[in-house]
């Protein structure tokens, strides 16, 4: 799966063309030239607006009227509407949300909510906010990482990443902080205090307005439903209720605010010289020189969560791993002492397989010219695990294995292609690679409607 045959000629990738280019420029940008402009001069007003905001909490000056600037700023609300909407929207869908983008609403649209089922049983309910709420969710989340001091042991929140934890604690193991362990919180979104969020640094009324959930209206849906109609906007007049017992309650679930917000509920963890202490949305690991300390440690942040201003909060699942038995798996990694980076974890490797089954099974009985829904689905498992090694022996067997479904009229160019999978950008076959999958878009996921 190496990419060493570049004297391969690439000329013929002209034959699998199978459909022809889009045009250079959409119909709306060549009848509104000034649109991008407009939209990177809204998202740099953002920026800056943010910047201040950051700038005066880290000189320990009070922020509350730049936070007040900030939210009812037009060009940082039309920034706003601009992430909410998502994708290449038209000026005048852009302005119409803009309009409707209000941190004081005097009502909100019902938000959408539909249940989904957990791996280890049970099921969590996700928010599928209404275009303008969602726009005033990304406001609330810059709002609070400006406020958010920087530790080290805070991921899933900008700036850091899943993949930016895993790379840490591998590093961390490779130190020798050998000695691991893991646990996530249970239902911790749905387990927020809701009085806690008034602890953040916005005007209250934003907060019961637009975060509290008691304040808002919810209304059950299945997924495909709720998908469907949330790009629908406008306030309803309607009164408020509180939501089913069962429904969402805390922490939205599918708000872009809602992780950067338990960050700063939580950033307070403990932490000492000796072990090292890593959250990344609801799961913690941690990392100690002996397995006293590590174990002492999770002793002491069950006790905390337990204690948290924002819960009470409890730990479950925990796991220990001080080099005998099998590796950790945290985040869809495995950290194995022996190998050098964090490599993807056997679940998720059985949830890449099977998924890799039905597209071969598509395959074989469609008989498209090019096995594009296999190709889409192996460079997401490459481009889905950054922290794992280029040459991830795991996702190189899967790589090998499918290619023995490859129909032998498929020709020698898909064949060699498919041996380059995993070629990044740059390269003759990456480049190739990633053009065709351009002009393929993956197929549709089918979704369970039943709730």
């Amino acid at each position: 799966m190496n990419v060493p045959r570049t004297h391969y000629p690439v000329q013929p990738v002209a034959t699998v063309r199978t459909r022809p280019a889009a045009p250079v420029q959409s119909v709306a940008t060549q009848h509104d030239a000034g649109w991008p402009r407009d939209q990177g001069k809204a998202h740099d007003i953002f920026a800056r607006r943010k910047a201040r905001i950051a700038d005066r909490f880290a000189a320990g000056q009070r922020t509350n009227s730049d936070v007040r600037a900030f939210l009812n700023d037009r060009q940082v609300r039309l920034s706003a509407a601009l992430r909410a909407l998502g994708g290449k929207r038209s000026r005048q869908q852009a302005d119409d949300l803009r309009d409707t983008v209000n941190a004081w609403p005097e009502a909100s649209c019902p938000v959408l909510w539909f249940s989904k089922p957990k791996r280890v049983g049970g099921s969590r309910p996700i928010c599928i906010l209404p275009p303008n709420l969602k726009a005033v969710h990304y406001m609330i989340a810059a709002v609070i990482d400006a406020h958010m001091p920087r530790d080290g042991s805070l991921y899933g929140i900008p700036g850091t990443s899943r993949d930016g934890a895993a790379r840490a604690l591998k590093t961390l193991q490779n130190s020798g902080f050998s000695h691991l362990a893991k646990a996530d919180i249970k239902d911790c979104f749905q387990s927020i205090d809701p009085d806690s969020l008034y602890q953040l640094p916005l005007p209250t009324e934003v907060i019961r307005r637009t975060l509290d959930h008691r304040s808002l209206t919810f209304t059950r849906t299945s997924d495909a439903n709720a998908r469907r109609s949330g790009a629908s906007f406008g306030y309803s007049r309607g009164s408020y209720v509180s939501c089913n017992p069962s429904g969402p309650q805390g922490l939205m679930q599918g708000s872009p605010a809602s992780n950067i917000i338990l960050a700063w509920l939580l950033g307070g963890i403990p932490r000492e010289d000796d072990v090292a202490v890593l959250l990344c949305f609801d799961n913690i690991a941690v990392a100690g020189r002996t397995a006293e300390d590590t174990r002492a440690m999770m002793d002491t942040l069950a006790d905390f969560f337990r204690r948290c201003p924002a819960g009470p909060l409890e730990l479950r699942d925990c796991e220990y791993f001080s080099g005998i038995g099998d590796p950790l798996d945290f985040l869809g990694y495995s950290f194995d002492p022996a190998k050098e980076d964090p490599v993807v974890s056997p679940l998720s490797l059985g949830n890449l397989e099977r998924s890799l089954c039905v597209a071969e099974e598509e395959y074989q009985t469609q008989r498209p010219v090019l096995p594009s829904a296999i190709w889409h689905l192996l460079r997401d498992a490459r481009s889905g695990f950054p922290a794992a090694a280029q040459n991830d022996p795991h996702l190189i067997r899967l790589a090998e294995s499918t290619a023995e479904v490859l129909r032998p009229d498929s020709g020698p160019l898909v064949e060699y292609l498919h041996e380059n999978i995993f070629a990044p950008k740059g390269t003759p076959e990456g480049d190739i690679i990633h053009a065709i999958l351009l002009s393929h878009p993956r197929p549709c996921k089918k979704t369970n409607e039943k709730l």
